[in-house]
């Protein structure tokens, strides 16, 4: 499938010189490939992918990828490019490689992605209560348009549980899912281990450990509608350009298990001058630093801050630390 779309005068437009293709399957029927923006970032240990620039068309071979996705991918680089075409293993590329995607970046490549053959399918389950009932529904041969804004997912690839939070789920989804996952863990017909990790992941800040079971993952899907290319040139060649996509690809994470207590008590309650502006060492006992915005009523957080506390944990993580430092909470 090849990504683009028409300009506001119904003109197509213009294919640009370096592209980059996702190749992924298991099996000559079901190995697909896939346009992705030309960055580091979308790599994935587990395919192959195919990179076209004006003079050289490279064939990158993760170490995770199959024969049969090996195979494809030559054909659809024929298909793509008439250039040289250069094989190039995962680990051992050429710095023109790495110069064509914009240089490295984070991407999806753990363990368990650069393993040829998956012993397990990872499995998505939707969590809802929109007909009135809690559900979690399997959703089968699932991609990023999966994922609903208004509801929670789990995505199970056996040594961990993601717990995927809409941006507009509903605290009682989240509590529900919560306990679902647990159960899910403690229930399951396979003897898993309830100190298997389930990690908490928010909408737009997904880690490359999640992403990298999605083909062809979009990480400003999400970006207030703004793409990749909408973004860089709104910031050009600042600080926070980087400080972005590494909040993209390298997010922090909380995690539970199957055995965590989810009962836990709010953070305790400071005026707001007892916070704003203040050193470590002038923080009343019991603060959290990194969390200063959390120990305000909802009156001082809304005067703080000029959003409600909703509002605020929908912003992407380097907004919030933009706006946490323009407002003396940081």
């Amino acid at each position: 499938m090849r990504k683009g779309g028409t300009s506001r005068a119904n003109k197509l437009e213009p294919v640009p010189s370096t592209r980059l293709f996702q190749v992924q399957g298991t099996s000559t029927n079901n190995t697909k490939a896939f346009e992705v923006q030309p960055r580091a970032s979308f790599l994935n240990s587990n395919d192959v992918f195919i990179l076209k620039t004006q003079s050289c068309c490279y064939l990158w071979c993760g170490k995770g990828c199959s024969g049969d996705e090996r195979e494809m991918a030559k054909m659809v680089a024929d298909t793509i490019s008439r250039t040289e075409k250069q094989v190039v293993v995962e680990g051992q590329e050429p710095a023109s490689f790495w110069v064509a995607l914009g240089g490295k970046a984070p991407y999806a490549s753990t363990k368990r992605l650069q393993k040829e053959t998956l012993a397990i399918t990872p499995r998505l389950f939707e969590c809802s209560n929109q007909t009135g009932r809690f559900l979690a529904t399997e959703i089968p041969d699932f991609n990023q348009d999966d994922l609903e804004e208004d509801d929670v997912f789990l995505l199970d690839v056996w040594d961990q549980v993601f717990f995927w939070i809409g941006q507009h789920a509903k605290e009682e989804e989240k509590k529900a899912a919560a306990i679902t996952a647990q159960e899910y863990l403690k229930t399951h017909p396979s003897g898993r281990d309830p100190e298997t990790p389930i990690i908490v992941v928010k909408q737009g800040h997904e880690p490359p450990t999640f992403t990298g079971w999605f083909l062809a993952w979009d990480p400003f899907k999400w970006s207030n509608t703004k793409s990749y290319e909408d973004l860089k040139a709104e910031l050009g060649n600042s600080g926070d350009w980087d400080q972005i996509t590494a909040e993209i690809t390298n997010p922090k994470l909380d995690m539970f298990n199957a055995n965590s207590n989810l009962v836990s008590g709010p953070l305790p309650i400071f005026p707001l001058e007892q916070l704003v502006n203040k050193p470590v060492e002038e923080l009343p006992e019991g603060v959290d630093p990194s969390r200063k915005e959390e120990h305000l009523s909802i009156e001082d957080f809304t005067k703080a801050l000029g959003m409600t506390p909703t509002a605020f944990s929908a912003l992407p993580r380097w907004k919030q630390h933009h706006l946490k430092k323009e407002k003396g909470l940081f």
